[in-house]
């Protein structure tokens, strides 16, 4: 379980890198786009953030992973709503 935790750390560390690449090259990676121009990061990074830091908090405290996980889910689901509505 805590190897498989650090290994998706780690898969995570290195989505972040790819998504920093792709923000430099106006959404493409590699020739292929895969966010618009005008896209915002904060989501991505965010949940990226958040998903890594819930996997750090279940390696410390196994009971804390079914919160980390709602918690995750309620703000996912509170950046989702908001960028919705942002642009109507």
């Amino acid at each position: 379980m805590k190897i498989a935790a650090c290994v998706l750390i780690a898969v995570l560390a290195l989505l972040v890198v790819l998504v920093r690449v792709a923000e430099k090259n106006g959404g493409k990676l590699k020739g292929m786009r895969l966010f618009a121009k005008e896209a915002d990061y904060l989501p991505v990074y965010s949940s990226i953030g958040l998903s890594a830091a819930s996997l750090a908090v279940t390696l410390i405290v196994s009971s804390a992973a079914y919160y980390a996980m709602w918690l995750l889910g309620v703000v996912l689901f509170a950046l989702a709503v908001y960028y919705t509505v942002k642009q109507l």
